[in-house]
């Protein structure tokens, strides 16, 4: 939230080091082994959500995805396909091109102007 750090600052003067950052939620997940696992939810408390919101900003994006192969894949001798979803987005491969083996291959790029 806070724009004005030193962080902040170095990633504005140094764009490989912003787009590594900027906008990416950094967390740690571990697992520890347990004979009764427990499901929780929680909710955030609202006024969390409420200071949040003020620094929301509705943003569009072009992105463009490119699949050239997959290999050590579970099946031999089968053609997969590669589906990469964004929020509401779908793009697909369709099928491989060529398949040996564990083995696809895809040469599968978009076009980022038809991607919005």
């Amino acid at each position: 939230m806070d724009k004005t750090n030193s962080a902040a600052q170095n990633m504005n003067e140094n764009p490989e080091m912003g787009s590594l950052w900027k906008g990416r939620i950094l967390m740690q997940i571990f697992a520890v082994k347990t004979e009764k696992p427990v499901y929780k939810v929680e909710t955030i408390p609202e006024e969390d959500v409420q200071m949040a919101a003020e620094y929301l900003q509705i943003r569009k994006f072009r992105f463009m995805a490119q699949v050239n192969s997959a290999i050590a894949l579970p099946k031999d001798d089968t053609k997969y396909e590669v589906v990469i979803r964004i929020a509401d987005r779908e793009i697909s491969t369709g099928e491989a091109v060529f398949n040996k083996g564990s083995y696809n291959r895809f040469n599968f790029r978009t076009n980022p102007d038809d991607l919005e």
